[in-house]
C-alpha cells in the first residue's frame, strides 16, 4: 500500500499547453461555447492539485499548501502550509475537505482541523498507510466513513467500505469490497534479476463511478456498477434508502473510442501508460461519470454530450428530480490530467455553479473559470 501511495504522491506535471495565438478569441469562444460567466486570473497560483469551494471562500490546494480566496471578489484572503513533517506542514499534497465551518485536511497519516481562516487547531494520526488518493477518510456524525485499500481474498486489492469511530477504530463494514480503480504496478526485479518480464494488466478506459460523499449526518455512495444507483447511509452506518434512476443508455461508439486513445496517446505519461495497460472498453457508458454534493442537491455528471458540455443531473437528497442541464464544460478524460491528485479535485460545484481551474500559456497564468449550471 505505502507503494502505491507514492506512486500517486508524483502525480504532477503542468496542463497539455494552448497554441500561443488568438487568446483573447478563443477565451470568447470558451465564454460561448462552455457558458462560462466568468474567467479569473490567479498569478499566485503556481501548480494547483485541487480546489474546492464552500462558505463564500475559494481554496486551492497545491503541492504542500492551500490558498484561500474570497468567492465574492476573488482577492487572496490567506497561504498556509509548506512541505515538511511538522505541525501546518505537509509532507504529501494535502486533501481538503470544507465541512460545517471549518477545514478537515488529510495527509498521508495525518488528519489535520482548520478554522476557514487557515488557523491549525487540532492534529490526529490516521490509520497507518490510509490510502486517501482514491477515497478520503470523511467525518460522518461523531464517526468517519473510509474506503481503505486493503488485501481481498479473490481480489488482489480492493476497497472496502469501513466505518471508524473518533479513534480511527474500525466500528463495522458497511460496503462490500471492489477493486482498486488503478491495478497495483508489478512487483520489483528478483535479487540477482536485472528486469522482469510481464504481460499487461487489462484496465477499464472508460471506468465505473464509486464515489461517497458526506452531507450532514448522513453519507452517500454512488455505484454506477448498479446502473445510476446511489446508496444513503445514516452515521452508524446503516442504510436508510436507495436512489435509482432508469435514464437511456449511452453506447460507446467508435468515434468515443478513438477520441479517448487519442487523449491517452497525448498523455504526458503515455510509453509507461501503455507499456503496463491493455484499455478495454465496455459497450454501454456507465450512468455518470462523477458524483457530487452541494447544499442539498445531488450533482451526477453523464456522458451525454451537447454544444460540447456534458450533461448534469440534479436530484435532491430523496432523489426526485430537480433538472437536467448540459453544463458540465471538461471532458471526463480529465481525470487522466496529472496535475490533480485525485479525480474530482479539479473541479468543485458551489451554488449552482462549477469552479474549475485552467493554465492559460499565453498569459502564463493560472485561471478560475466560473460555470452557470443552467
Amino acid at each position: 500500500m505505502a507503494a502505491i501511495s507514492r506512486i500517486f504522491s508524483a502525480v504532477f506535471l503542468v496542463l497539455i499547453s494552448l497554441l500561443p495565438v488568438r487568446a483573447e478569441i478563443r477565451t470568447l469562444e470558451k465564454l460561448r461555447e462552455a457558458q462560462v460567466s466568468r474567467i479569473v486570473q490567479l498569478p499566485d497560483l503556481e501548480n494547483p492539485t485541487g480546489i474546492r469551494v464552500a462558505d463564500g471562500r475559494i481554496f486551492i490546494i497545491e503541492e504542500n499548501s492551500i490558498s484561500i480566496y474570497s468567492a465574492e471578489n476573488f482577492r487572496l484572503i490567506k497561504k498556509f502550509g509548506r512541505r515538511g513533517e511538522g505541525p501546518g506542514e505537509f509532507k504529501y499534497p494535502p486533501y481538503l475537505i470544507p465541512q460545517a465551518g471549518r477545514l478537515l485536511i488529510l495527509n498521508f497519516d495525518r488528519y489535520f482541523l482548520y478554522s476557514l481562516e487557515g488557523e491549525l487547531l487540532e492534529e490526529k494520526k490516521m490509520p497507518l498507510n490510509y490510502n486517501y488518493w482514491f477515497f478520503p477518510l470523511l467525518p460522518v456524525g461523531d464517526n468517519y466513513i473510509g474506503f481503505p485499500l486493503e488485501p481481498v481474498e479473490g481480489m488482489g486489492f480492493g476497497h472496502i467500505g469501513v466505518l471508524y469511530n473518533q479513534e480511527f477504530q474500525k466500528i463495522k463494514k458497511v460496503y462490500d469490497p471492489f477493486p482498486s480503480l488503478i491495478p497495483p504496478p508489478s512487483p520489483p526485479p528478483r535479487p540477482g534479476e536485472t528486469s522482469r518480464s510481464f504481460s499487461k494488466q487489462n484496465l477499464e478506459a472508460i471506468p465505473d463511478c464509486i464515489d461517497v460523499s458526506v452531507a450532514g449526518d448522513k453519507f452517500f455512495i454512488a455505484d454506477t456498477r448498479k446502473g445510476f444507483h446511489i446508496s444513503i447511509f445514516d452515521a452508524q452506518g446503516n442504510t436508510l434508502y436507495d436512489i435509482n434512476k432508469d435514464f437511456k443508455k449511452i453506447r460507446v461508439s467508435k468515434d468515443r473510442r478513438e477520441a479517448y486513445m487519442k487523449e491517452l496517446r497525448e498523455h504526458p505519461n503515455w510509453k509507461n501508460l501503455n507499456s503496463r495497460y491493455k484499455y478495454v472498453f465496455k459497450d454501454i457508458f456507465p450512468a455518470f461519470f462523477s458524483f457530487k454534493i452541494s447544499g442539498q442537491n445531488l450533482y451526477c455528471l453523464t456522458h451525454a454530450k451537447k454544444n460540447n458540455c456534458y450533461e448534469i443531473v440534479v436530484l435532491d437528497f430523496e432523489g426526485k428530480l430537480e433538472r437536467q442541464s448540459y453544463s458540465f464544460p471538461l471532458e471526463p478524460f480529465q481525470r487522466l490530467n496529472e496535475t490533480f491528485v485525485l479525480y474530482s479535485s479539479e473541479f468543485d460545484i458551489y451554488s449552482d455553479k462549477i469552479f474549475h481551474l485552467e493554465y492559460n500559456y499565453d498569459l502564463e497564468s493560472i485561471e478560475l473559470h466560473i460555470t452557470d449550471i443552467k
